[in-house]
């Protein structure tokens, strides 16, 4: 099964994900990480948990930055990551896309 991760900081992941179901609907196959918003944030325990939980599945992840925390954890975890940087809202059509056509 195909999941997609979406792992910001702040709180942009959440609203890419409110942006994409406004447009399509509600899209079950879709996480949100936002990452650091509170000092107490586990954002290591979060992408393990996400990773573990879904080890057999097809894994898409979009990232706010380039090189930031949010893209070196889910890269370094696992082998069948696909990566996709600087996500903002212009991401909408490529999420909604990869969510129903790949």
């Amino acid at each position: 099964m195909k999941q997609i991760l979406i792992a910001t900081h702040g709180k942009m992941a959440s609203g890419i994900r409110y942006t994409a179901e406004l447009i399509v609907g509600q899209l079950a196959e879709i996480t949100t990480i936002d990452a650091y918003v509170t000092p107490e944030d586990n954002v290591e325990e979060q992408f393990k948990e996400f990773f573990e939980k879904h080890k057999e599945d097809r894994i898409i992840v979009f990232t706010d930055l380039m090189g930031g925390d949010c893209v070196i954890k889910p890269a370094l975890a696992f082998d069948f990551v696909s990566l996709y940087c600087n996500s903002n809202v212009m991401y909408q059509k490529f999420v909604t896309k990869v969510a129903f056509f790949s």
